[in-house]
Parts: C-alpha cells; sequence; structure tokens
C-alpha cells in the first residue's frame, strides 16, 4: 500500500519524469535508427510520463481554453491547425485513424504540444534540455563523422550519420541535424561558466566542418538564416551596454568561427583529391523545380482549397523514381490541407515568430523555417516522412511559446542568468 510520503515524493518526481521523456525523445532523433525507435520512444516513455502529469495537462488546457482566444491566441490557433489537418484528412483522404493528419496524429501532437509547454514553463528544464541537446548531438555527430571517414575516406561520399544503417542517413537529414545542433551551440545554454571558450569554439568549428561534409545546400542556408536572425535578435533586442559590447562577439561566434570549420573541411577535400565536379553548387536544383512542379500538376479542383487530406508521393512513372515527399513543407502544406490550410499555418507562425521574438529559441525556430523551404513534407505532423521538421519547428517553437509572460526577461537578461 502506498503511504502518504510516498505519494508526496511521486508528485515531487513527476515533473522531473516528463522532462526526462521529453529530453529522450528529442535527443533520439541523433540516436535513433529510424522512426520506428522515435516512435518506441514516444509510447513507452514519453506517454506513461505524460499520464503521470495528467493533472498537470488538465490544468494547463483549462487555462490555456477558459481564459479565451484572445490571451491564449497562439495555442488556440495551433490546435486549430492541428484540428483543420485532422478533419481534412479523414473527410478527403477517408484516413480517420492511422498516419499524417489523422486522428492519431492529432492525438500525438496534442500530447507532445501540452508536454513540452509543461516543460517550458520550467526555465531550469528549457536549460537542461537544450544542454542535452547540445552535448548528445556533439558525441553522436563527432562519432558518426569519424566512424564514416574511416571506412570512406576523404571520398566523393557526402558525410551522412551512420546509426539508421550501414549506408547511414540521407545526407539532407544529416545536414539538418547538424545544422540543427550548431544553432543549439550559438545560444545563450553553450555560454556557460562551465565551457571553457575554447571548447565552444572546437565544438563549433567541428560543426562547422560536418556541415560541410553532408554538402546539404538547405542546411547551410538555413544555418545562415539563424546565425542571422541571432545576430539581429541580439543587436535589436538587447540593452544598450549589450549592443555595444557583445555585437561583435556575436559576429565572431555565430558567423566566422563555424565558417573556419566549413574552409577547413574543403580544404582538406580539395587537398586530399575529392574531385572539383562534386561541389556544393554543380549539382543545380537537385530535381526540386520537376518536384514541385509535378506536385502542383497533380491538386485540381477542391485540393486548392482544402488539400487532399494528405502529403501524398509521386510514383516512379511520373519523374523516373519514387518521390515520397514535396521536399518543401510548404508546398507539402499546400498538397495535404490547401490554401486554408497553408493560410492558417502561415498566420500562426507569424503570430508566434512575434511572440517569441525575444526567445533564445528563435533561431531555431527560424533553421527550422528556413529548412523546410526546399526540403521535408509536413511541419505539424508527428508520422511526417522526412522526420525531422517536428524537430526543428515544432519543438523549439511550442517550448518558447509555453514560458509565462511573467518569464519573458529580455534576451541580454537570460544571457547574464545562464552565464
Amino acid at each position: 500500500m502506498i503511504t502518504f510520503s510516498e505519494m508526496g515524493r511521486l508528485d515531487k518526481w513527476r515533473p522531473f519524469l516528463l522532462q526526462f521523456a521529453l529530453i529522450a525523445w528529442v535527443t533520439g532523433f541523433w540516436w535513433c535508427r529510424g522512426r520506428w525507435e522515435q516512435g518506441l520512444l514516444l509510447q513507452w516513455v514519453v506517454l506513461p510520463a505524460f499520464a503521470l502529469n495528467a493533472d498537470h495537462a488538465w490544468n494547463l488546457w483549462k487555462e490555456w481554453f477558459g481564459a479565451g482566444v484572445r490571451r491564449y491566441f497562439c495555442w488556440w490557433s495551433l490546435f486549430s491547425l492541428i484540428e483543420w489537418q485532422f478533419w481534412v484528412t479523414g473527410a478527403r483522404a477517408g484516413d480517420w485513424w492511422g498516419g499524417a493528419g489523422s486522428g492519431k496524429d492529432f492525438v500525438v501532437l496534442s500530447i507532445l504540444v501540452t508536454s513540452l509547454a509543461l516543460l517550458g514553463q520550467n526555465p531550469s528544464a528549457r536549460l537542461r534540455l537544450w544542454w542535452s541537446v547540445m552535448v548528445v548531438a556533439l558525441v553522436a555527430i563527432g562519432a558518426s563523422f569519424f566512424h564514416f571517414y574511416q571506412d570512406y575516406g576523404i571520398s566523393e561520399q557526402r558525410f551522412r550519420l551512420v546509426w539508421r544503417y550501414r549506408a547511414g542517413f540521407n545526407a539532407v537529414t544529416t545536414g539538418i541535424l547538424v545544422g540543427f545542433a550548431l544553432v543549439v551551440c550559438w545560444g545563450p545554454w553553450a555560454r556557460h561558466r562551465r565551457i571553457p571558450v575554447w571548447g565552444q569554439y572546437l565544438a563549433l568549428i567541428f560543426l562547422g566542418a560536418a556541415l560541410a561534409a553532408s554538402e546539404s545546400r538547405g542546411a547551410l542556408l538555413a544555418a545562415l538564416v539563424a546565425g542571422g536572425g541571432h545576430l539581429l535578435q541580439g543587436i535589436l533586442l538587447g540593452k544598450s551596454p549589450f549592443k555595444l559590447r557583445l555585437a561583435p562577439a556575436y559576429v565572431w561566434q555565430n558567423l566566422l568561427v563555424p565558417v573556419a570549420g566549413f574552409v577547413a573541411y574543403w580544404a582538406m577535400a580539395l587537398q586530399f583529391g575529392k574531385a572539383e565536379g562534386d561541389d556544393l553548387m554543380s549539382r543545380g536544383s537537385a530535381g526540386r523545380l520537376d518536384v514541385y512542379q509535378e506536385y502542383l500538376k497533380q491538386l485540381s479542383g477542391w485540393d486548392w482549397a482544402v488539400g487532399t487530406g494528405e502529403v501524398f508521393s509521386l510514383p516512379p512513372e511520373e519523374l523516373g523514381w519514387l518521390v515520397h515527399h514535396p521536399h518543401s513543407a510548404y508546398l507539402g502544406q499546400l498538397a495535404g490541407y490547401g490554401v486554408l490550410g497553408s493560410l492558417l499555418l502561415l498566420v500562426f507562425l507569424g503570430v508566434a515568430l512575434w511572440t517569441i521574438r525575444r526567445r533564445p529559441e528563435l533561431p531555431l525556430v527560424l533553421f527550422g523555417l528556413a529548412a523546410g523551404l526546399f526540403d521535408g513534407g509536413q511541419f505539424f505532423s508527428a508520422f511526417s516522412v522526412a522526420r525531422w521538421e517536428i524537430l526543428v519547428v515544432f519543438v523549439p517553437l511550442v517550448v518558447a511559446l509555453s514560458a509565462h509572460e511573467s518569464l519573458h526577461p529580455s534576451l541580454s537578461s537570460e544571457i547574464e542568468d545562464f552565464q
């Protein structure tokens, strides 16, 4: 029989169990061999932890939906977006319980939104989350980097994380995961007194080299957008002394140090005989324009207004190869949920970005939104084909939105707190 003291101890540990579960799920993106493993983490780790915190989740829902649309517009619009996807998928694609956009997706996303919001309300929990991402991503990328080049040497092979199968994760997926880790290392979480400056610079140089080795131009563009956003956020939103003292450090740390790693990789690649034609620019559009045109050709009638209800694949006979997803999360939203779904997404993102403009997670969200321009299937789905979109947009966005208004310090104050 459980005593009152044991119940009290369990009550004290419940939030920590949920934090641990979410950290395991988020960091699993760098280690899991496939989407099914992340599904296992959701099913056997996150869901039980969420169930233990059901009363906290219920109170949070009552707060969101009891205070009205005006105060919690972002949460109302986010759930409206997910619900729109559910109804369109059921009515148009006939999938009421199954894959992306179905009832199962709605339930999983609702649980993740609530769980991440509960985590995000605690500044220490947010700090633990991003610290864990930084450390786990560095270890995973570092181990894979050396294992990969031990097998291939400096060859024509683009760097890929090796954990999924011997050939490794798709190079684009690898580039996105490396780039996201790079942006995390730019954040105030990395500027902590326990981390020597030279250690942080080594991490940034290494991640810059790994990003270059993936030769993923979309990930590189996303990293540049995030770096620019981080720099502008520091200069425009910081207090006056912060602008004067840290702006040069932002330029050095956010742009020049990772670029040093990027240049070092290409210098080494050219030195050891990597073919000149196999550079970042030689692949042209990599078939993206043909994919976009073919997806748009498939839409007709009501598809333009409300979507097809699913982010469909193109069969091999269309382009000569099986196209698993639209290679643009925005096009995926249009194909799946039409102009109305796309407008709902853009309105939500616009308001959310303005709301989190002072949050340190803003560059992470900008990274994800830029990465989704030229790859991915859907931003807001736990069953997306490309698998990384929910990490690079959904997770930092919900965590940033979840901080109480009273916990919204200026960026400079937050950096001082972390230091």
